[in-house]
């Protein structure tokens, strides 16, 4: 070919390259070959990325002998190029906490070997996509809120949280302060505790939410439930029984009550949902304890746990002294006497106010008061002297010693004839209260040593006196200060008593049969008889109404006089008791009121 030939091919190959691109016309690519796969990767990662912490995410870009033009990291509004093998940093702290697109851009060479692909303008682009939750905040505080399922259980209840970087969360049960149960939620879900096991006491739940940015503070929020247990309100209408009611406590609950004095505790309810109870009323001077348990409805698939329970003390009367109290009343000045371990105590009779105390050596140990029926006196009989005051102010007391000391008064009564009836080392004598000397004394044939039986009584005027035992009775007058026997039989008896407020009169009771017998003073003769509701001893008579108490021991009886009816009754196990204007006094300390159930 000649030279003029060669200049045109190249003229017409010029030529032919100026051939005017449009969109219209690409040339098509086929996509990588098998042996070529795009490779874009992130090491150590799923779908979704959490970048809750500064992170180095190591990627990896290829396709298996083509040449990578360049990669790219696009996430928000940032970019980052990459070559084949390396790692950026993400710090959270750049970014508003959300939810964000992280993507992956691959560019390389088509190995076609054209222009194109020399000079890149002809390649393969690949992206992979992930999912990317940032939050670096610390936990915020989740608010519980309380309320009942439609069991009625309590629930406690709370939202999910806002916090991406949430871990768990982790909620907590405490009871009473001793005991602790645990358990892990979701933070992604809305979530309750249904505590089926809550019925009274304080309970504290605690939510704490764990964030996974180290950094950040985990939060924790408390939600105390405080509800006292119910208390048990006692009511009566009668002194035979008594009703306990109490609230409920808000929650599916059954109910334990016992009664706790005395072994075993008598169980009352069991297991029960009732709110109400009627039991035997313990009586007078014996106060009743009992004991109120709830406990959860089901509770034998409730953890171990202490269960609270409330105490309730029901007893009729009031407590005005300790225990091992006796009592002397003086109708003039309205005030009764007894004493608080060795302080002797003065109170009126109305308020049960105390209006004097004096502190006397071992009156503590059963010593025995007594008032005359016509003057403001009052003496007490301790072991070694009797104390003599003239009021019940319990000032400059007349002393009276015995010489001795006495192992125990049996009986003591100061009468109207300025004298005091006492028994002492066996001997039944009577004392000059002008001169402190004994005027009349006798030693008791039967004496009530060790666990034998006597009863003792004198005439309120000083003139008679008798002693009764299972083997009989001796009646005696004091005429100038000698003991004359005025009767004596060896019947078995029980009590007697001289009726303080009509002279001559003496009252019986037999120890084999219930029965009252009302005689002559003077010859013993038989006025009336009754039958009684029990064996009973007969206490006093109640100077201001003429009632006359007797007890069995296991209730009290008070009688009419006038009738020798019975018109008031109730339970009482007291073996001293007194009836005082109105008033029952017992050995135990306690004083009740009668006046609004007596005629």
């Amino acid at each position: 070919m000649n030279r003029r030939t060669i200049i045109f091919f190249l003229l017409l190959a010029a030529t032919s390259c100026e051939y005017p691109l449009t969109d219209d016309e690409i040339t098509h690519v086929d996509p990588p070959a098998s042996s070529h796969p795009l490779q874009i990767d992130l090491e150590n990662t799923q779908d979704t990325l959490f970048i809750f912490n500064k992170q180095l995410l190591k990627y990896r870009l290829g396709a298996y002998g083509l040449k990578v033009h360049e990669g790219e990291m696009l996430l928000d509004k940032d970019r980052w190029v990459l070559g084949e093998t390396g790692e950026v940093e993400v710090d959270p702290r750049d970014y508003n906490p959300g939810i964000y697109k992280l993507s992956l851009n691959l560019f390389t060479s088509t190995g076609t070997g054209s222009l194109a692909d020399y000079t890149g303008h002809e390649y393969y682009a690949g992206t992979r996509e992930w999912v990317a939750l940032i939050d670096y905040r610390s936990a915020e505080s989740i608010q519980m809120t309380a309320d009942t399922d439609e069991n009625g259980f309590l629930r406690i209840s709370w939202q999910p949280t806002l916090n991406l970087n949430s871990q768990h969360l982790r909620f907590s049960r405490n009871f009473n302060s001793s005991y602790t149960h645990h358990r892990t939620y979701s933070s992604k879900l809305p979530g309750q505790f249904i505590d089926s096991c809550y019925t009274c006491g304080e309970v504290n739940y605690q939510l704490q939410n764990h964030v996974y940015t180290q950094d950040a503070n985990s939060s924790t929020t408390s939600l105390k439930i405080s509800n006292l247990p119910p208390v048990p309100v006692a009511t009566y209408s009668n002194f035979d029984s008594v009703t306990f009611t109490w609230r409920k406590t808000g929650y599916p609950t059954r109910y334990r009550f016992i009664q706790t004095d005395g072994y075993p505790g008598q169980v009352y309810l069991e297991n029960i949902t009732d709110t109400c109870i009627t039991v035997v009323q313990p009586g007078f001077d014996r106060p009743g304890h009992y004991t109120l348990s709830p406990t959860p409805f089901f509770a034998n698939k409730c953890p171990s746990q202490p269960h609270l329970s409330s105490f309730v003390t029901f007893g009729i009367g009031q407590k005005v002294g300790r225990n091992s109290n006796l009592y002397a009343y003086n109708q003039i000045e309205k005030t009764f006497y007894t004493n608080n371990s060795d302080d002797m105590k003065a109170f009126d009779i109305y308020s049960l106010n105390e209006k004097a105390s004096l502190r006397i050596n071992n009156i503590s140990y059963n010593a025995i008061y007594s008032c005359p029926p016509n003057s403001t006196q009052i003496g007490i009989a301790t072991r070694n002297a009797i104390h003599l005051f003239e009021n019940s102010t319990l000032t400059n007391p007349t002393v009276i010693p015995y010489g001795f000391n006495s192992p125990g008064i049996d009986y003591f009564s100061l009468t109207s004839a300025n004298t005091a009836a006492i028994t002492l080392n066996g001997n039944f004598s009577f004392l000059d209260l002008e001169t402190g000397q004994t005027s009349a004394s006798l030693a008791i044939e039967d004496y009530p040593y060790y666990s034998k039986w006597a009863c003792f009584s004198a005439a309120s005027d000083g003139g008679q006196c008798a002693i009764v035992t299972r083997n009989g009775i001796w009646l005696y007058n004091i005429i100038n200060n000698e003991f004359e026997t005025a009767y004596r039989d060896q019947r078995s008896y029980k009590s007697v008593l001289f009726d303080n407020m009509n002279p001559g009169r003496l009252f019986l009771t037999m120890e084999e049969h219930p029965f009252l017998e009302l005689r002559n003073a003077d010859n013993f003769s038989l006025i009336t008889w009754m039958t009684l509701p029990g064996k009973c001893v007969l206490r006093n008579i109640d100077p201001e109404t003429g009632y006359l108490l007797l007890t069995d021991y296991t209730r009290l009886y008070i009688m009419d006089l006038n009738t020798l009816q019975i018109i008031f009754s109730l339970p009482s196990t007291d073996s001293k008791p007194m009836l005082f204007n109105s008033r029952i006094f017992s050995y135990s300390g306690y004083v009740f009121d009668l006046t609004p159930y007596l005629p």
